[in-house]
């Protein structure tokens, strides 16, 4: 049985899986090809010690992934320069690094996009899709570069690889070195880590792993700050001297069931790597939070990759948007609501689950650990973990090499749970859009990410919604970009639907009511609800309350109204129960009212103002965005708070 000691070399598909475009896919892409080729049974090499040689004749087969390629991508754009994270076809994470290259010189203005991978773009003017491009050339080690449109998301840190000095990441980290990855699956709701039981198996076996004094959150900061410290100059050179003043948005993506805590840890982390000691220079950097669902549909309004038969922008159509990644699936629906131009409203909330691609791979961990038990334990993470070496498939048994096989029968056992826990949040989905149109169909699905390029998905999710007489199938060329590249469009606050569906409930703190003239805080606590989950909004809508604040006689001159979110559906009295959370407050500036002419009492020789104001909250659906001012009743503005509801929702 395989030792401490024991060396596994995954395999890659042989002479008739070549030209297939799959050498260095994950074990999900394997899969799909080899039950779509009928091939009857895979194999891979292991390498025992020699004294334990005898002893493995007797096992099975295991598969492992060829050349594999992280489970979550990311990308970050400059002016549309976005890092933006599209999840790779297969096992692995893989960064985008995407960008445009008009008028860099004359253009004043650089957004970043940002997902769960990496890649930049530039843009000036009206966005022209077909002049992205990608960025092909990533660093491997010893001055050579490797050529390809895409990076592993994962880093190999030197502690834990020695003799090494410094990281390494990408394409820098070899199949002999103990890396990190798959690590955007930390940043799932808890809820969802519980019940995944094949993400537990394989946490057990330690293929999630991190060094000991460094947490996910640590991990995903080193490996983007390792990326932007080689993108970046990249940037700068094909913008020139311009670059320094000119403004940067950068737009985050990220799975659309993330929890409020992932989405703020997120941009905190873009914000503790790009931001730096000068205030000028963050001042002009803008960061906010995309969903990856929304970001596909905005690159589906123009491209025609997606929809080639004319019907996308008739009013009426219903569009599912699947976006299948390395490490989550997201679905959410729109409809299209304008003629002649692309112009839609959000018709469901988006859900997602744990069934990327990488789930696959979870299978196939949990199947060794239950085949091979304690003997697959015990070898090295270098020799089982995600990006491990590649060999040529051999189609029989060898004694000499230990060579094990794997039925294809085991393969479907590895694919089938995934695609038909897809199926279901599909079809969960398309339900609830039916019942929000009352019985209308949806017409469209478009699946997109990178699990999106399985050819055993898309026709086993052709033939399911035919079987069920539902939608029609659309995948474009390369889906694994639809994200990073809508990311850039959102950007401009472009192609946003019209109408959106609140995620959460967002409230103030109430001023109003007080148990006594001296501002008790028995009510100091509660919330005044402005918008309650599920609520749909459109345009520019605004609400305004009043607020009574009672100011004590040389207290500071600044009253605070808290706000606060909730993802419960029942809301919550008081802003320190139970699953409520800050968003932040409004700061309202005093010193410019004249207290003498206000109202005031005299209690226990301590003189209080009664300081009324208005809370105008003005909501936003284009762009995602609310805003808070405190007016006096002359329409003098005392303070303004933003804030990008994304970065909650």
């Amino acid at each position: 049985m395989p030792g401490a000691g024991s060396q596994i070399d995954w395999i890659q598909p042989s002479d008739n899986m070549q030209g297939l475009g799959c050498t260095n896919a994950g074990l999900a892409i394997l899969l799909a090809f080899a039950i779509r080729r009928r091939l009857s049974e895979w194999s891979m090499r292991v390498q025992f010690p020699r004294a334990a040689r005898v002893r493995t004749t007797v096992k099975r087969s295991f598969l492992a992934r060829a050349g594999s390629s992280p489970s979550s991508t990311k990308h970050f754009f400059i002016a549309h320069f976005a890092l933006q994270s599209t999840p790779g076809a297969s096992a692995k994470q893989f960064s985008e690094l995407c960008f445009i290259d008009k008028a860099f010189h004359k253009a004043s203005q650089i957004h970043h996009g940002f997902a769960f991978g990496i890649g930049y773009a530039i843009v000036h003017g009206d966005i022209d899709p077909n002049e992205i491009r990608i960025i092909e050339h990533w660093p491997v080690g010893q001055n050579l570069n490797a050529i390809h449109g895409r990076v592993p998301t994962r880093i190999a840190y030197a502690q834990q690889n020695r003799p090494l000095r410094k990281n390494r990441w990408g394409y820098q980290v070899g199949p002999e070195m103990v890396s990190c990855s798959w690590t955007k699956l930390y940043f799932a709701p808890n809820s969802a880590l519980l019940v995944d039981e094949a993400l537990n198996t394989t946490a057990s076996l330690g293929i999630l792993q991190h060094p000991e004094d460094t947490s996910p959150r640590d991990v995903l900061k080193h490996f983007l700050g390792e990326v932007l410290e080689y993108a970046i100059p990249l940037i700068k050179r094909q913008i020139g001297h311009n670059f320094p003043t000119m403004r940067k948005k950068l737009i985050c993506t990220v799975p659309a069931a993330w929890s409020v805590e992932s989405r703020s840890a997120t941009k905190q982390i873009v914000e503790e790597i790009c931001l730096g000691p000068n205030q000028e220079e963050n001042d002009l950097l803008d960061i906010s939070v995309e969903n990856e669902p929304e970001a596909a549909m905005a690159w589906s309004a123009i491209s025609n990759s997606f929809i080639q038969d004319g019907s996308r922008h008739q009013a009426g159509v219903c569009i599912l948007v699947v976006d299948c990644g390395g490490g989550t699936v997201d679905l959410a629906s729109y409809m299209i609501t304008g003629e002649g131009s692309f112009v839609y409203e959000e018709l469901t909330s988006a859900i997602g689950g744990l069934c990327g691609s990488t789930a696959v791979d979870r299978n196939f961990y949990g199947w060794m650990k239950k085949e091979f038990g304690r003997a697959f334990d015990d070898i090295p993470l270098n020799f089982k973990g995600p990006g491990t070496r590649a060999h040529r498939l051999s189609s029989r048994y060898d004694e000499h090499f230990s060579v094990v096989k794997l039925t294809s029968q085991d393969m479907l056992a590895f694919m089938q749970p995934v695609v038909q826990h897809i199926f279901e949040l599909i079809d969960q989905q398309i339900q609830a859009t039916m019942q929000i149109t009352r019985g209308k169909a949806v017409n469209k699905v478009l699946l997109i990410g990178g699990f999106a390029r399985s050819p055993y998905l898309r026709e086993t999710l052709t033939n399911h919604l035919k079987e069920c007489g539902l939608a029609q199938l659309h995948c474009p060329q390369n889906p694994h970009l639809a994200v990073v590249k809508g990311a850039v469009l959102r950007g401009s606050n472009l192609y946003g639907p019209v109408r959106r569906i609140a995620r959460f409930a967002i409230g103030v703190q109430n001023l109003t009511e007080t148990s006594t003239i001296d501002g008790s805080p028995a009510h100091r606590k509660q919330i005044i609800w402005l918008l309650k989950k599920g609520d749909k909004y459109s345009g520019v809508e605004t609400v305004r309350r009043t607020c009574h604040y009672f100011h004590k006689e040389h207290d500071i001159l600044t009253a605070t109204v808290g706000i606060y979110i909730t993802e419960q559906d029942s809301l919550p009295t008081w802003f320190d129960d139970s699953g409520v959370k800050s968003a932040g407050c409004l700061r309202v500036d005093l010193s410019a009212i004249n207290m003498a002419s206000l109202y005031r009492t005299h209690l226990n020789a301590i003189t209080t103002y009664h300081v009324p104001f208005d809370v105008v909250t003005t909501l936003r659906a284009p762009d995602v965005s609310m805003e808070f001012q405190a007016i006096t009743a002359q329409g003098e503005i005392l303070g303004i708070k933003r804030l990008r509801l994304t970065e909650f929702w």
